[in-house]
């Protein structure tokens, strides 16, 4: 039997390099990547063409106009996604898409600005396949920026040969819509009895598929705890709800060609690694103690990332000499009580606020552990990129941190295991995790294997991109 193509188009809010806030960006920007190295398989990715994107005006092509209601135009271009063959669609329209940044501030706009702005997005990309993408037969819709897709598919009669899958990426963020504002941009949604939207329950409720970023999470949602209001649907919609893990580029994420850490190494040269931990130090402006374990973290500065642990046992740390550079920024008083420690215990602590890649980088690269104690974690790719630069994770076992995470174990001579993992919710167990780590890596040699087998996982998009395209083929063969 002759295998169908599979013609796919990915929705989404961001995509890097293009637009990231997150790790949405790094899935979308790396993913179709590797999918599109299978047989009979073509890919391409939509995504509003924001402000910030104007500087492609030499890198892009005008595709065509969609004629919207209310007197709106979208002008479609295109672009490649750099280092890569595959097409970018951008969507122009200056009142909801192309004015502003990917996420519009609540405090500065009303309530229902990034919902009103991802409809029109949504409605938007309806006419796109009608029109210029006729043929597609698989969308793959990306959190709730698209959530609304699969429903405005299944209300389209010339567009019922089209299966879709939805990802949650994180469904704590859920695009909760008032209805009369959904009703204003012509989406009516008959079945809604209370006067809310919810994106992603329309994402769930309508798509052919349910994925999530990594198996644990699509099981921790089944719970109240993870799962919130949308237990009960997902439950209903559990034969058809899959985990897959996420992977990371590999070729981006490479100690041995990475140009933005000062010194390149390898598992056959790991010792040359100690060089980035002087660096680090010197820039972090500590006391260079090339024995003292270092423990590094880049991360967005929130409860849920368990970071109000890591505040309670900064003074422990200090005692026993430990230090932590930490890069991230988010909940200001977060932000306050670390930099308050940083000035209380400067040969131990240094904060940098604000988000940079090339000091992450570094990060990654001079760091001996790297600390992931969140309380949820849909996937996690810090603790993978990590990994790869031969930093051992300390983890809360939890989403995909627990299904990439493998706890340390000696049996006999061998070291089992790439990291270290606990399960309790508080700073105490937290800081009995860091100080067991901390016994390992006093011994050379049980550090050193611990860190090859870091060094030795596998965390390509190749696994990933071969379950999903498993999942399209289930969908139109």
């Amino acid at each position: 039997m002759v295998e169908r193509n599979i013609n796919i188009l990915f929705i989404s809010a961001e995509c890097a390099p293009l637009a990231k806030i997150g790790g949405l960006a790094d899935v979308v920007g790396a993913l179709p990547k590797a999918l599109v190295k299978h047989q009979n398989t073509s890919l391409d990715i939509c995504l509003p063409l924001y402000k910030h994107l104007t500087h492609l005006k030499n890198k892009k092509n005008f595709v065509g106009l969609l004629r919207m209601g209310r007197n709106q135009n979208v002008k479609i271009y295109k672009t490649l996604l750099p280092s890569s063959d595959i097409t970018v669609y951008l969507f122009f329209n200056k009142k909801y898409l192309s004015d502003k940044n990917i996420y519009l501030n609540p405090h500065t706009h009303s309530s229902d600005s990034n919902q009103e702005r991802f409809g029109f997005f949504n409605l938007a990309f309806i006419e796109f396949l009608k029109k210029i993408k006729p043929n597609t037969n698989i969308i793959h819709c990306h959190d709730w920026h698209a959530g609304l897709i699969p429903y405005l598919i299944k209300k389209e009669t010339k567009l019922a040969h089209i299966k879709t899958v939805f990802t949650i990426h994180n469904i704590n963020n859920q695009g909760i819509w008032l209805k009369t504002q959904a009703q204003k941009l012509n989406i009516n949604f008959p079945k809604v009895k209370n006067k809310y939207i919810n994106f992603i329950e329309t994402g769930i409720r309508y798509a052919n598929y349910v994925t999530t970023v990594s198996p644990s999470y699509a099981k921790e949602i089944l719970i109240k705890k993870y799962g919130y209001n949308l237990v009960p649907l997902l439950k209903q919609k559990k034969s058809r709800l899959v985990g897959i893990l996420n992977g990371i580029d590999v070729e981006e994420f490479n100690p041995a060609t990475d140009k933005k850490i000062d010194y390149n190494y390898n598992i056959k040269t790991l010792s040359i690694k100690n060089k980035n931990k002087t660096k680090l130090q010197i820039i972090a402006g500590l006391p260079i103690k090339p024995k003292k374990l270092l423990l590094g973290a880049v991360t967005r500065l929130y409860e849920q990332k368990g970071l109000d642990w890591l505040v309670e046992i900064i003074p422990l740390l200090a005692k026993i000499k430990i230090q932590v550079v930490l890069l991230g920024t988010g909940d200001k008083m977060l932000e306050k009580k670390f930099k308050f420690l940083q000035n209380k215990y400067p040969d131990y602590l240094r904060v940098f606020i604000g988000f940079d890649i090339k000091l992450a980088q570094k990060i990654y690269a001079g760091s001996d552990a790297f600390l992931v104690p969140s309380r949820f974690e849909p996937c996690g790719l810090t603790q993978m990129i990590a990994m790869r630069y031969g930093t051992v994770p300390i983890i809360r076992a939890t989403g995909g941190l627990k299904d990439s995470v493998v706890p340390f174990k000696k049996i006999k001579d061998k070291i089992i295991g790439n990291g270290f993992t606990f399960t309790q919710e508080n700073s105490q167990t937290l800081f009995k995790t860091i100080a067991k780590a901390m016994k390992v890596y006093n011994n050379y040699d049980n550090w050193f294997n611990l860190q090859k087998n870091c060094m030795n996982e596998d965390f390509s998009w190749e696994t990933s991109a071969k379950k999903y395209i498993a999942l399209y083929k289930k969908l139109i063969h």
